[in-house]
């Protein structure tokens, strides 16, 4: 059976489903190899939660006030911000929508030529 490039984008979707941001909520990018993707995926996959975390014991351990506020004040920050990112993934759907719209004559004369 013969794997397509598509099947890796979706691949690259499912493995950074949880970090999605509102600029990078795009997961059609079809100019870049798919094996960038799967190694970008490989490498940093776990890279930054592992640091985040030692900088909050480094936290903890010097200034355990400061820790025990921040650990309290991240998620209230998390839930203010998440109506911003809604609004960020709902305009750039909207964006991709135009643009679609905007190159469809194109694509169509491409494809029948």
């Amino acid at each position: 059976m013969k794997t397509t490039a598509s099947a890796g984008v979706t691949q690259l979707v499912e493995c950074n489903l949880a970090k999605v941001d509102v600029a990078g909520s795009n997961p059609v990018s079809r100019s870049i190899p798919v094996e960038l993707f799967r190694a970008a995926c490989v490498i940093h996959s776990g890279d930054s939660s592992m640091l985040t975390f030692v900088l909050w014991c480094l936290l903890f351990l010097f200034c355990w006030p400061l820790a025990i506020v921040a650990l309290i004040l991240y998620p209230i920050v998390w839930l203010l911000l998440l109506p911003f990112r809604i609004v960020g993934i709902a305009v750039g759907g909207v964006l991709e929508l135009v643009w679609a719209l905007i190159t469809l004559p194109a694509r169509v004369v491409r494809r029948i030529a």
